[in-house]
């Protein structure tokens, strides 16, 4: 879990959609620059299970290398902010 997500997790396939939502980030996204490094080295290094972060104001999942990441949106009204996530540890 960090407070910032990793750079590079936005799948090509979710661009169209997150452009429309947050044309702010289009640059970020599509130079690879939007989010942490060190984030992304963390997932690449440590693989884990799930990776669980927000930061950025927006709700966005995806799965990357077996690792089930879930970006949670700002705790305001009417955002995705919470959310229940099964673990399966084992």
């Amino acid at each position: 879990m960090t407070h910032n997500w990793p750079t590079n997790i936005i799948d090509a396939k979710d661009f169209q959609r997150i452009f429309k939502l947050y044309p702010q980030n289009k640059e970020a996204i599509l130079t690879g620059t939007l989010g942490s490094f060190p984030a992304e080295f963390i997932l690449k290094l440590l693989k884990p299970k799930y990776y669980i972060c927000g930061h950025m104001y927006f709700y966005y999942t995806n799965e990357i290398n077996d690792t089930k990441i879930y970006d949670f949106d700002k705790c305001v009204n009417k955002r995705h902010y919470f959310d229940l996530i099964k673990l399966n540890l084992l």
